[in-house]
Order: structure tokens, then C-alpha cells, then sequence
């Protein structure tokens, strides 16, 4: 079996012992050398001391000449990082740092400086992809406030004109209620999406069934309306988390499977909620659309809506939500579903945020 490389072929450490070895053991050759040559040649003080003046003389020259090559060798790839590090500070993060090639080196680094340059490209390519993350959810973010604003400066306009009937007034008032609520919900799940990155929230002990009974009741307007036959199964189960994030995964799922089962079947919507193992497992499944494969890997994408969706109200975003928070809580997310016949999601949590 064959051994993995090591990580540095020759770290720095060493490099600045072998260095100053070789200096001081040349520097013990020159002088057993003069040494010889005295014992050998009895030679006049003054030839003596010329012959010394000399050899201490090749002895500096030759350990500056050692000292100089070796700070090259050391500063260059140090030059070029510093430059790469002020082209990235400018906002130029397509810099990468030409690292030197070891055809017979086994090692992954050839020392600690290469590791470094290794690191910094490996940031930069990073800071590229969280860039370019960055302007696609700044241009959907402004392409979906776009949307209602534009609807209600739209509503707004016909209002203004005094011949519109009085029941088409309701019916537009109506629609500008509407679109308001729906900037509204926008906004809400920006600064959500906003307060999870920064984690200003408490650890509690909270009822997890209580909160799905709370989120079904929250809901009921929705299941009602669509006559879904609810099956909501749970044992009294405690859990230290934080509360707030827990009732956004609920309702957002929830609402989700709402959205999207068929009405008037036996059951529609089936929860389930158990505890076993310091783990506690919560099952939402309904049966509707379901989705495909690549609707499935894709679904936790910021503003993604599957073709299905377009008609259905929402931004891409509550899912999102969902992930960030599993995330933070350190809950594991499963997704099956199959086209056609409906989705489960198994959302697993830890006992406490302590073993997650």
C-alpha cells in the first residue's frame, strides 16, 4: 500500500538550519585550511596575519554571497503574494499566484511559503464564487421587488383616473392589497435570510409538537380552503433549540406541502414527529405534484421556482430559509418525492444545539 505524500518537502525550518550549517562549516574549512597552511609553512607575522585578513575576508564574502541567494529564494514568492494580496484588497479577485513545479517532489508542498500560495488561490477562486453568488441573488432580489412595485405604481395610475366604476376600484384595491402583502412576505424573508447570518438568537427549551399544532393552526385558513384531510401524529417532545428558527422551518414546510398536494384525498397531508436515540425526527409529507431529480437537487436555490411552481405565489425563498436554518440549528434535511405522486421531508434534529 503505497504511503500518502507527505505534506512538505523541505519546510522552512529546516531550510534556515541547513543554511546557516553551511556557512558555519565552511567557515570551519577555511579555517583548518589557513591552520595547514601555517603549520606547513612557517611563515613571518606579517604573512601570518595577511594570510588570516584573507581568509576571514573569502569567508565573508562567500557567507554574504550564501545569505543573499537564500533571502532571494525566501522573498520572491513573499514579493509576489504581497502583490497578489494588494490586487485582491482592490477587488481583483481573479489573481492567482504562480506556484513553482518539483517534477520529483511526492510531497503536496514544497514548503510552507507554496502551502500559503496553495491556500491564497484556493481563497481567491472562493471569493470569485461568493461574488458571483452575490450579484445573481442582488439582481433577483431587484428583478422581484421590481415585479410588485411595478404592479402597484400600475394600480395606483388607474386609480388616479375618476371614470374607473366603482367595482372595478374594489377589485383593484383588492389586487394592491395583495401585491402589498406580497412585498411584504418578500421583505420578511430578506431579513431573515439577513438575521441568520448573524446568529443574534437564544438557546431554548421548546415543545416541538406544540409548535406543529401551532403551525397547522397558523395554516388553517390554507388546508381548509383546499379541504386537505390532515393526519398529524406526535408524543410530547422537548428540545433545546432555538424556538423562533424552529416555527419558520414548520410553517414554511407546511405551507409548502399545502401549496402543493391534491385536495380531497383520504389523507392529504401526513405529520409525524418522534423522538429515539438523543435524535428527534420530524416527517412531512404529502401527497401532490411531487418533482423530478433535478427540481429536487436544485430546490434549496435561492429564488429557484420549478416550472409547476410559476403559478403559485412566493419567491424562491422559504426554502432557502429552511436550509439556512437546518443549517444553524445543525438539523439534517432529507427530500424524497417522485413525480406525480407527492414529496416527504424528514427534518432530524439533535437533542440539543450542544451535539449537533
Amino acid at each position: 500500500m503505497d504511503k500518502p505524500p507527505k505534506e512538505l518537502a523541505f519546510s522552512l525550518r529546516y531550510y534556515f538550519v541547513w543554511l546557516f550549517c553551511s556557512i558555519l562549516i565552511f567557515s570551519c574549512l577555511i579555517g583548518i585550511l589557513l591552520a595547514a597552511l601555517l603549520n606547513y609553512y612557517i611563515l613571518s607575522s606579517h604573512d601570518i596575519h595577511l594570510i588570516a585578513a584573507i581568509a576571514c575576508f573569502i569567508s565573508i564574502v562567500i557567507g554574504f554571497l550564501c545569505i543573499w541567494y537564500g533571502s532571494i529564494y525566501l522573498t520572491r514568492p513573499i514579493s509576489q503574494l504581497n502583490d497578489a494580496v494588494t490586487r485582491v484588497s482592490k477587488g481583483d479577485l481573479s489573481v492567482q499566484i504562480d506556484r513553482r513545479k518539483y517534477p520529483h517532489q511526492k510531497a503536496a508542498f514544497h514548503n510552507e511559503i507554496d502551502e500559503l500560495a496553495h491556500n491564497f488561490n484556493t481563497m481567491t477562486k472562493d471569493l470569485q464564487q461568493i461574488e458571483i453568488m452575490r450579484q445573481e441573488f442582488i439582481s433577483n432580489v431587484s428583478h422581484e421587488l421590481k415585479t410588485p412595485v411595478a404592479s402597484l405604481s400600475g394600480i395606483s395610475e388607474i386609480l388616479l383616473d375618476k371614470t374607473v366604476p366603482e367595482k372595478e376600484q374594489q377589485e383593484l384595491l383588492e389586487l394592491m392589497q395583495s401585491e402589498t402583502k406580497r412585498l411584504s412576505r418578500l421583505c420578511d424573508d430578506l431579513l431573515n435570510l439577513s438575521r441568520l447570518e448573524k446568529g443574534d438568537y437564544q438557546v431554548q427549551s421548546v415543545r416541538i409538537d406544540e409548535q406543529l399544532r401551532h403551525a397547522l393552526i397558523l395554516l388553517a385558513e390554507k388546508w381548509q380552503d383546499k379541504e386537505l384531510q390532515i393526519d398529524f401524529q406526535s408524543d410530547a417532545v422537548t428540545l433545546e433549540t432555538i424556538p423562533d428558527l424552529c416555527m419558520q422551518i414548520w410553517t414554511n414546510l407546511i405551507d409548502n406541502a399545502i401549496k402543493y398536494s391534491k385536495p380531497s384525498l383520504p389523507v392529504d397531508l401526513s405529520i409525524f414527529c418522534e423522538e429515539h436515540d438523543n435524535m428527534v425526527e420530524v416527517i412531512i409529507r404529502d401527497k401532490g405534484i411531487g418533482m423530478s431529480d433535478a427540481v429536487k437537487h436544485r430546490m434549496f436555490e435561492e429564488f429557484y421556482q420549478a416550472e409547476s411552481s410559476h403559478s403559485q405565489q412566493g419567491y424562491g425563498l422559504g426554502l432557502t430559509i429552511v436550509k439556512k436554518i437546518s443549517q444553524r440549528l445543525g438539523a439534517k434535511l432529507a427530500v424524497d418525492s417522485i413525480l406525480g405522486e407527492g414529496t416527504e421531508v424528514v427534518v432530524c434534529f439533535p437533542k440539543s444545539m450542544s451535539e449537533s
